[in-house]
């Protein structure tokens, strides 16, 4: 066959999302869970890009007590869920941009979204975020 095909393809990332592990405010605790820090602030991303959280909680698990697979990424899928059957949030609250969603829930988890700017190519960045809680 002497026909060729000349093409290119480009592939970009516009969405990209991390979920963390359950986190824990401590046995019998009524956290009042607080506004994330982010380093770098919304402020200081590059150009066109975000980074937004949002957050579910849960008060516990199908299970009884927490073990150690709720606390571990290797035992939740690409959208932050229990792989492993009884190991299931029970009732947990819906994905909300608001962190107090989880005030008086035990356990909460993070679900981050980077938005990338496709037309520069610049991508959102995320070094460090700390969610802080108040005991009441």
């Amino acid at each position: 066959d002497n026909t060729f095909y000349i093409g290119q393809l480009d592939t970009v990332v516009r969405i990209s999302r991390v979920h963390t592990v359950w986190l824990d405010a401590g046995t019998g605790n009524f956290p009042l869970w607080q506004t994330p820090v982010k380093e770098p602030s919304d402020s200081d991303q590059p150009a066109g890009t975000e980074v937004l959280m949002d957050f579910r909680a849960t008060q516990g698990f199908a299970n009884g007590p927490p073990n150690l697979n709720q606390f571990d990424a290797a035992f939740i899928d690409a959208y932050g869920n229990s792989i492993t059957a009884g190991n299931a949030p029970q009732l947990p609250t819906d994905w909300s941009d608001d962190p107090t969603i989880g005030n008086d829930k035990r356990f909460l988890q993070v679900r981050l979204t980077f938005v990338n700017n496709i037309e520069t190519g610049l991508n959102a960045e995320l070094d460090a975020f700390g969610l802080p809680f108040v005991l009441h």
